[in-house]
């Protein structure tokens, strides 16, 4: 096959270059185009391919003909280079020089142009008409014109040099388009061998054709049938995923796999009547979902589970009802409500047997009212308590949620419905509670079942004003009312069970450990920490602002209160009664109980198991169950914080009523009547025992004084109380048993350990009560539990009197010659009989202390100086009856106080013995009194003595230097200054405001007695007609007494700014 034709001539006879062949670019582009083009694509494509060859070639050739000119003109120019070559040097510079000139004529003609010429897009035309002046001739325009052609001309000059220059390349172009017309040929070649080629396969196809066709049918039959397959294998392997995810409670997958599989169960079921059951059980499967969704949602309402309930929003949210979720909120926390109380009342109703009877009438009724009086009250309690643990439940729920959508800033509808009905939330609650409260008589309960049910509604108030911010007016009404009916019906009950244990007390030591003390009885130090915790918990709702975030962060923390409360005494099935475990805590039984019998000290019993019942304090059964009852009373004050004060004042009156009535048992000894034993007592102790010897009253033979009519009782402070009796089988009038001094012991000590516990609950006891009660608060700790030490002393000091036999020691004293004129060798009898009566005392002390152990040391001791005072008392009385004494005599009494202190201080182990320096004082003034001046000087500085002492003093010194009528002016004088010296500063004062309380009886004698007594304040006369007269007076009559009482003192005293005074006194009363 001969080459393509060639193009122009060849290189020899030219000089030329030789003929261009196609570039390699151009061989690789015909060879890709050829090799990638299919034969079966049809001979179509193979017309495009040579098309677009034939395109590329002309390129090639235009290229190599721009290449063949350069090469001519290049030519040329050498040509014309070589004629001038040969010229000389001259010539030469001559060109230089005149390259020199036109290159600077070129330059000069360049910058003549503006400078617009040179930027892009100008229209030189247009530029140069603006430029025209306004008178233009021919001239100008000739010189216009020759000066832009010499500019054309230089700009041809310089373009021709730039072409010039690259003179090679344009021969190296002219070469390719020689080597293009080779490639040319060579293609043509390859474009017949292409036809060839085509005309071969389109008689391939021809035949091929009906079988291709057949194949590609059934391959596309086949792939239907697969897909099919895949799309059933597909859906059955969701149904097991979606049954999987729904059994792990995965809502949000499986909500998002039915959606996923949706358009394939609708697409498999128009083709397939086998794939119907599979539909019917996605169907199936997607109402299931939603019921739980719904009953997750119920739960989560009822007991916050964050991640329950992020699923069922994610849930809700791959359904899109959001807005559904949002509205179903409110009927789950706030209508259910009353529907689940009732279901929870109706669970404890059917706990009694009688009850269970009628279980289908009971679940007939709808009022929570009526069930509740179906209620066992043993059963009620329990059943509170669970209702305020569902309430409690919802609005931890409640708060939870609405701190997730706090946090997350996550669909706001549903916070804002939460916040939407939080306040009606809480209306239903408390309404649902008050109706509780007021449809059951707690006059039934026990003690610790009623604290229970206070406790819980002091925990739920506090919650739930918390949570609805807002305070429960009608659900505090209630239980202030059922509450302070119940307190008055169990404070009279507490004191009758007092007076009937102290009518049964045997007075006999408990034995306790060394180290026992009242925060040993765990109930009492159970009081006391809910105290403390109560009173931790208020100072820190005063310091913090948020109380409803600290409420809920402290539920958060330590769970709801009311799940640890609820307690059954057995047993049963159901979802609304379980038992606590009993080990959980070990006070609970017995920190409140109802009642305590006599010998009933488990927590002491357990003690005395590994201690020394020697050792500890001495306590009686009694005072363990006065301790345990003030502990319920101090449980109540901090539960019953509205009526605290009525608390307080019950807790006073038990602990009065203990006090008196340890007093009248063992306040007096045979011998020692009250009255006679109270002359010596501190003025304000014998004013206290006074005023609780009037609340006594000995006509009662059981219960609390009335009012004036039957059916109206008095309030807690003006009961009149049945007095106690001692037990037949306590002896105190036998010498056989130290006149009962190991039960007076057991009595008096114990008044010790009431007073330890008062003191140790007074800054609790404080902090429950208002501001209004500090008066009566500070009143009853000074004038009774700071004066029980002496009152202590003052019992100790009347049995001493009896513990020795004196008698016969004062009548040896009186019966001696003390008028010798030489001491005997001997001591005086007397002196043998006094250290006999102590040996005898101390021996029996011991005796006594080693059977009981009721004589602690400090008893013991106690009684030894009270006994040594008395004797030193009764020592003096024998000498101050001497009818004669010398000088010898006075010698001799002084020796036998030397024996006697010498002897009861190795006989009782006291080295300073009581009274000693008294009878020293005595002796020694024989010598020192001269004249009666003397004596008078001597009284003023030794005033302990009486009036008979001193007489027998100065009778035996001056008595037979004077004469009657002097002797009686002595006695007088004597009687006088010993009056002036020893009477007591205001006792008068004391004494009529003592006496007011049996000499006032109505209004008019307050006014008279008012006008005897005017250096009373105002105050002080209100509350003792308030004490006397305020409960058969009305408000309107205390006040018109009130205000004629500050009149009258008005007008006596007309004290500056009294009035200001006692109008704010009087306020407390007419406000």
């Amino acid at each position: 096959m001969s080459g393509p034709p060639t193009m122009g001539r060849s290189s020899g006879s030219t000089g030329l270059p030789a003929r261009p062949v196609l570039s390699a670019a151009l061989l690789s582009s015909i060879q890709e185009r050829v090799t990638t083009s299919r034969i079966g694509q049809g001979v179509g494509r193979v017309g495009n391919m040579v098309g677009g060859v034939v395109g590329d070639v002309a390129g090639e050739v235009g290229a190599f003909a721009k290449k063949n000119i350069i090469e001519k003109i290049d030519i040329t120019n050498r040509r014309r280079r070589k004629v001038f070559a040969d010229d000389d040097e001259d010539i030469e510079a001559i060109r230089i020089r005149e390259e020199q000139l036109m290159r600077q004529n070129e330059e000069e003609v360049l910058a003549s142009l503006p400078q617009e010429y040179f930027t892009e897009n100008y229209d030189s035309v247009t530029g140069l008409l603006v430029a025209l002046p306004g008178d233009v001739d021919d001239a100008y325009i000739a010189t216009l014109i020759s000066n832009k052609e010499d500019v054309l001309s230089v700009v041809n000059q310089k373009l021709f040099n730039k072409v010039m220059a690259n003179y090679n390349q344009f021969v190296q172009a002219m070469t390719s388009i020689h080597d293009l017309g080779v490639d040319i040929k060579q293609s043509t070649s390859s474009c017949k061998a292409g036809r060839q080629t085509l005309r071969t396969l389109q008689e391939a196809l021809a035949f091929g054709a009906i079988n291709i066709l057949d194949n590609f049918k059934r391959r596309q039959t086949w792939e239907q049938v697969l897909q099919d397959l895949d799309a059933i294998q597909e859906l059955q392997r969701v149904e097991v995923e979606l049954k999987k995810t729904l059994a792990a409670g995965q809502y949000p997958e499986t909500i998002s796999l039915c959606l996923d599989v949706r358009d394939m169960v609708q697409y498999c079921t128009a083709r397939f009547t086998c794939a119907l059951d599979l539909d019917r059980t996605l169907q199936s499967i997607y109402q299931v979902v939603q019921e739980r969704l719904d009953n997750a949602l119920f739960e989560t309402c009822r007991s916050w589970n964050a991640g329950i309930y992020e699923k069922v929003l994610s849930a809700h949210r791959l359904l899109g009802k959001t807005s559904y979720l949002a509205e179903k909120l409110q009927p789950l926390f706030v209508e259910q409500i009353e529907s689940e109380c009732k279901n929870i009342i109706l669970a404890h109703a059917l706990l009694s047997e009688e009850a269970m009877m009628r279980a289908e009438t009971l679940k007939k009724l709808q009022a929570i009212r009526e069930l509740c009086t179906h209620v066992k009250g043993e059963h009620f309690t329990n059943c509170l308590l669970t209702v305020l643990e569902y309430l409690t439940d919802l609005m931890l729920s409640h708060y939870e949620m609405s701190s997730w959508h706090e946090v997350h800033k996550d669909e706001p509808a549903i916070a804002m419905a939460l916040a939407k009905f939080t306040k009606a939330m809480w209306d239903r609650m408390q309404r649902q509670v008050s109706i509780m409260v007021d449809s059951v008589n707690f006059s039934s309960f026990k003690i610790d079942d009623f604290l229970k049910f206070l406790d819980g509604i002091a925990q739920f108030l506090e919650i739930g004003e918390a949570f609805g911010g807002s305070a429960a007016f009608k659900l505090r009404t209630a239980v202030t009312a059922s509450t302070k009916t119940y307190f008055e019906a169990f404070h009279r009950s507490r004191l009758e069970d007092l007076r009937t244990m102290l009518d049964n007390e045997n007075w006999n030591k408990v034995p306790v450990t060394p180290t026992f003390t009242v925060l040993d009885v765990k109930e009492f130090r159970a009081a006391l920490t809910i105290l403390d915790n109560a009173i931790y918990v208020a100072r820190n709702e005063r310091q913090n602002i948020g109380t409803y975030g600290a409420v809920f962060v402290g539920l958060r923390q330590t769970g709801n209160p009311f799940s640890g409360m609820i307690q059954y005494a057995t047993r049963r099935r159901g979802p609304l009664v379980q038992t606590k475990d009993d080990d959980s805590d070990d006070e609970a039984p017995e920190l409140f109980a109802d009642s305590v019998e006599e010998d009933d000290t488990p927590t002491i019993k357990r003690k005395t198991q590994q201690g020394d019942a020697r050792g500890g304090p001495v306590l009686a059964n009694t005072t363990i169950n006065v301790v345990r009852t003030l502990a319920k009373y101090l449980h109540m004050m901090k539960t019953l914080q509205h009526i605290s004060p009525d608390v307080f004042a019950g807790t006073v009156q038990l602990v009065e009523y203990y006090v008196f009535s340890v007093y009248s048992f063992f306040g007096s000894s045979p011998g020692n009547s009250f009255s006679s034993l109270e002359e010596t007592m501190n003025p304000r102790l014998r004013q206290t025992l006074d005023r609780l010897r009037r609340k006594i009253n000995p006509s009662l033979v059981s219960g609390l004084m009335q009012s004036e009519s039957a059916n109206t009782p008095q309030k807690a402070g003006q009961f009149r109380w049945a007095p106690a009796r001692l037990f037949s089988g306590v002896d105190l009038n036998t010498n056989r048993n130290l006149y009962g001094l190991g039960f007076r012991a057991v009595g008096i000590e114990s008044l010790s350990f009431v007073c330890e516990a008062m003191k140790e609950a007074q800054p609790r006891m404080q902090a429950m009560l208002p501001p209004t009660a500090t008066d009566a608060f500070n009143s009853f700790y000074n004038d009774m539990i700071d004066l029980m030490g002496e009152l202590r002393e003052h019992m100790y000091r009347g049995v001493s009197g009896v513990l020795v036999n004196l008698d016969l020691f004062v009548k040896t004293v009186e019966t001696s010659k003390w008028d010798m004129t030489q001491i005997s060798s001997q001591n005086s009898p007397y002196v043998g009989i006094l250290l006999n009566e102590f040996i005898n005392l101390t021996r029996r002390l011991d005796e006594l202390d080693k059977v009981s152990g009721c004589l602690p040391p400090k008893v013991r001791l106690l009684l030894l100086q009270s006994a040594l005072r008395r004797a030193m008392d009764q020592l003096i009385e024998g000498y101050a009856r001497i009818k004669k004494c010398s000088a010898m005599g006075r010698a001799a009494m002084q020796r036998d106080l030397k024996e006697i202190q010498i002897g009861l201080q190795q006989t009782t182990g006291i080295k300073a013995i009581p009274g000693q320096t008294h009878v020293e004082n005595y002796i020694v003034a024989y010598y020192e009194i001269n004249t009666d001046t003397e004596v008078l000087e001597w009284v003023k500085e030794h005033p302990d003595f009486t009036v008979r002492q001193v007489q027998s003093l100065f009778n035996l010194v001056l008595g037979g230097t004077m004469k009657n009528t002097q002797r009686h002016a002595l006695d007088r004088e004597i009687q006088k200054l010993l009056r002036a010296i020893k009477a007591i500063p205001c006792q008068t004062h004391v004494e009529n405001d003592i006496v007011a309380y049996y000499e006032i009886n109505t209004d008019t004698e307050v006014l008279e007695w008012v006008k005897e007594h005017p250096d009373f304040t105002v105050r002080q006369v209100q509350s003792l007609f308030n004490l006397v007269l305020g409960g058969t007076m009305k408000n309107t009559q205390r006040h018109a007494l009130d205000r004629e009482i500050q009149k009258l003192l008005r007008a006596i005293k007309a004290i500056p700014c009294q009035t200001h005074v006692e109008n704010d006194i009087v306020a407390y009363y007419e406000i």
